[in-house]
């Protein structure tokens, strides 16, 4: 059964005339006349008539018409797929990605494989690892990049220090380092809190209470904040550039350095694109952690 001849059908009775569905399909409307008597001709019945108000269903049209608009449905969707066998390495990569390692760390890598596979989109979500997992979960994203997941299939990617945001001219600033109880009740710009991040769980470990007086999602808006005196900050070294921000980098010492890693629902769920981009993050793990 030809699917033109079904779409004609469809463009005809939802728009009510045959010179609307030959708008709609680039089609004259002798056209689509043509194609919907052709697909009469093969079910042997009558599906539409003609009235000054447009055209209608006729009883035959009524009762075949949900069957018609499902084939059309499952020959698009045997289209596609049928395309996605012969050109595997095309569609949308969904990815989750903690958002202090998408900025830094994910970039080049995602740069490299968009130029390997030139016709895969990868849609980027960035958020807390917490966040990520319950994306993962309900199958929002494919894979995602973040903190340690030891029940789900997870393999360590990199690490990264934690350091200190601080103003250029408080005095943790002329510090070599700090240790994360200078925090303890010092003025804080906060990055997610209450969200379940890597900077939370190490404040509540030590029972640590900054005075947060500031908080926000965006790495970027953080920097300016410290470098404004609005508190110090806690985050990873993977922060970027703090150059004309008023801010500067102090190291965190007694602190075990932040692992990422990747993690998806399993080998089986993922399309040829989404393991194409698990293997180019794999390439890109750091030795140590091999």
């Amino acid at each position: 059964m030809d699917d033109v001849r079904i779409q004609a059908l469809i463009h005809a009775v939802d728009s009510g005339s045959f010179s609307a569905a030959a708008r709609a399909m680039g089609y004259t409307p002798a056209g689509i006349l043509r194609l919907v008597g052709a697909l009469e001709d093969e079910l042997g019945v009558s599906l539409l008539e003609r009235s000054s108000q447009g055209v209608h269903l006729t009883r035959a049209g009524e009762e075949l018409l949900p069957d018609l608009r499902e084939i059309s449905v499952l020959m698009d969707r045997t289209r596609r797929r049928a395309h996605t066998i012969a050109s595997p390495y095309e569609g949308t990569v969904s990815l989750g990605c903690a958002r202090s390692v998408a900025g830094s760390w994910l970039a080049p890598v995602v740069a490299q494989f968009v130029d390997a596979y030139p016709d895969v989109v990868v849609q980027l979500r960035e958020g807390a690892t917490p966040e990520l997992m319950g994306w993962l979960t309900q199958r929002e994203v494919d894979l995602c990049v973040g903190g340690c997941q030891p029940k789900r299939f997870w393999e360590p990617l990199g690490q990264s220090a934690y350091v200190a945001l601080v103003p250029a001219d408080h005095p943790y600033a002329r510090r070599v380092s700090l240790t994360l109880e200078d925090f303890d009740r010092e003025p804080m710009v906060q990055i997610n809190p209450r969200r379940g991040t890597n900077t939370d769980a190490l404040l509540a470990e030590k029972d640590i209470h900054p005075d947060v007086r500031f908080y926000t999602s965006d790495l970027t808006t953080a920097k300016a904040m410290v470098g404004a005196g609005l508190g110090i900050c806690l985050t990873i070294d993977l922060v970027g550039s703090v150059a004309g921000t008023g801010a500067v980098v102090v190291p965190i010492c007694g602190v075990d350095p932040f692992v990422f890693g990747i993690a998806h629902r399993g080998w089986e769920t993922l399309s040829a694109p989404a393991a194409a981009l698990v293997r180019e993050l794999e390439a890109h793990r750091a030795p140590k952690l091999a």
